[in-house]
């Protein structure tokens, strides 16, 4: 018979992603951005093999996508975007022309 035992997180991510990848006392800690990039590159992986059905791998996927933001927010900064940029990503998102937003434009 087959048994019916859950893995933890933990136990699951020691099985799939080699042990000195992962940080468990403070999750998955990334100290500068070639770490950032590699961490990306791993997430892209577990996303990958998360579509082709290994649903196990939630857990990890979040602790890294935790991590990755993290390290995002304390670190790297982006400037808000102009209203003229904001309003030329919407016209592109949306395939407004001008002529389309006289509704809203300033008078």
């Amino acid at each position: 018979m087959r048994s019916t035992q859950k893995s933890t997180v933990k136990e699951v991510a020691m099985l799939l992603v080699p042990t000195e990848v992962i940080d468990f006392s403070n999750k998955l800690y990334i100290e500068n951005d070639k770490q950032l990039h590699k961490r990306i590159a791993e997430l892209d992986e577990l996303l990958e093999r998360l579509d082709a059905g290994e649903s196990e791998l939630e857990g990890v996927i979040l602790m890294y996508s935790d991590a990755i933001e993290h390290y995002e927010d304390q670190n790297i900064k982006i400037d808000a975007p102009s209203p003229e940029a904001v309003m030329k990503v919407l016209k592109e998102e949306h395939r407004h022309r001008q002529k389309d937003m006289t509704d809203i434009a300033y008078k």
